[in-house]
């Protein structure tokens, strides 16, 4: 069993100390994704903190879930894995570091307050960034959108008012 990780750590104290934190974050704790999708057990999370050649704090996230959501073909509910990694630069946020931060290594950038890292935070930011936009089956045959038959039951004699005007148009052709 994975041990429980804090909602806040103090980076600094992880980089000097060899970086890597593995844990889980209780899925109760997180809040941002009601309506949108739910959260099915503890996210695990993987967090290893380094120091780029410049001297800055390097974060990398590995992050799985379990999650569900509504289909948007058939509108049911239906659960799939998340599993996301990430790379940021953490920067304290009141000091304009930021501006020092090579950009063009493909890193986003992650604030901190006095070192203080906010995972729950974090994690909860890249969970929400992996969620499709529009949530479906990826496998067609386990939608129910594509089983269902054509509704009949109970429907009048079908009307068709434009039946005959092939007919009448062919009629007044020919005269």
């Amino acid at each position: 069993m994975q041990a429980m990780l804090p909602k806040i750590i103090d980076c600094n104290k992880f980089v000097s100390r060899g970086g890597v934190l593995h844990g889980i974050l209780e899925r109760g704790e997180f809040t941002r994704n009601k309506g949108l999708f739910s959260i099915e057990n503890d996210v695990s999370v993987k967090l290893v903190f380094d120091l780029n050649q410049n001297g800055e704090v390097i974060l990398d996230t590995d992050v799985s879930a379990a999650v569900s959501a509504d289909c948007q073909r058939c509108l049911e509910i239906f659960e799939f894995e998340i599993r996301k990694s990430g790379e940021f630069a953490i920067c304290e946020s009141d000091d304009g570091s930021d501006e020092k931060l090579l950009l063009n290594e493909g890193r986003d950038i992650f604030y901190v307050n006095n070192g203080k890292l906010d995972v729950l935070r974090l994690i909860e930011d890249e969970l929400l960034l992996a969620v499709p936009m529009i949530p479906r089956h990826e496998d067609m045959s386990s939608c129910s959108a594509m089983k269902h038959e054509p509704f009949d039951e109970g429907v009048s004699v079908v009307r068709k008012p434009f039946a005959g005007l092939r007919e009448l148009i062919d009629t007044t052709d020919t005269d």
